[in-house]
């Protein structure tokens, strides 16, 4: 490695190019994007969020190739994580990077009073991550994604639960709070419990029109915590499991 780069890794590799995140001297990250050689590389993002044991906010989403999310750094000062980091996205696999657009409405119907690009929807990630679930998608929901986040000019705490249905191009918070969240039928029945280091509950959230409404099961008397819902992996049958 040239003197100036401490290190590498490698995110993905495919038959047209490389993505690469090298760690600079002053222990600054950044992310690379190979032509289709793979032996030439230009920059595609800066200051890519990352700790030392390699927890990387960075999500490739499944099953839409070259859709990429990530948190960056928004200034030199990191000692307050959450106030330092902003969201950004890529449709072209790393090319053009931009913030994430802002939903309409707030989960009460009320306009969201914010005006992009100093104001946008930001996402908690593996090494910014306050609630159960970060950045999920799935091959077997194409274009769906579900995330913890928070609106404003940078990544904060207290998020809500926010969901996209076109790849990440728009998003709507369709439940307040965090939850931990699972697919089945192919997208087609949506499952939330509340977060078990929040509070206990007695029901589960449910939504059969992707996340657009929900309603209540009420499967216990007392509050009890859950730690997780499962389905089997695909995510083709109908069948969940808490526990």
């Amino acid at each position: 490695l040239p003197p100036s780069l401490s290190s590498y890794l490698v995110i993905r590799i495919n038959d047209v190019q490389a993505l690469v995140i090298v760690e600079h001297a002053g222990g600054f990250y950044n992310l690379y994007l190979s032509d289709e050689s793979g032996v030439y590389y230009s920059l595609s993002l800066r200051d890519l969020v990352i700790d030392s044991d390699y927890n990387i906010d960075l999500e490739l989403i499944e099953g839409l190739n070259g859709t990429l999310v990530a948190n960056q750094y928004t200034r030199e000062d990191t000692s307050d994580l959450a106030s330092s980091i902003r969201t950004v996205i890529s449709l072209d696999n790393g090319g053009f990077w931009e913030g994430l657009l802002l939903p309409d409405e707030d989960i009460n119907g009320d306009t969201i009073n914010c005006e992009p690009p100093n104001c946008s929807l930001h996402l908690h990630m593996d090494f910014t991550n306050y609630a159960r679930l970060g950045v999920y998608s799935t091959e077997s929901a194409l274009g769906i994604i579900v995330a913890h986040g928070t609106i404003g000019i940078e990544l904060s705490i207290n998020p809500d639960l926010f969901i996209s249905r076109d790849g990440g191009v728009t998003w709507e918070q369709t439940l307040a709070g965090s939850w931990g969240v699972n697919l089945a039928d192919h997208g087609g029945l949506m499952v939330a419990a509340k977060d078990y280091h929040q509070e206990q509950s007695t029901v589960l959230k449910y939504s059969c029109n992707e996340g657009y409404s929900w309603r209540d099961f009420t499967f216990s008397s007392t509050d009890i915590t859950i730690y997780g819902v499962v389905t089997e992996p695909g995510q083709h049958t109908t069948i969940i499991v808490s526990y």
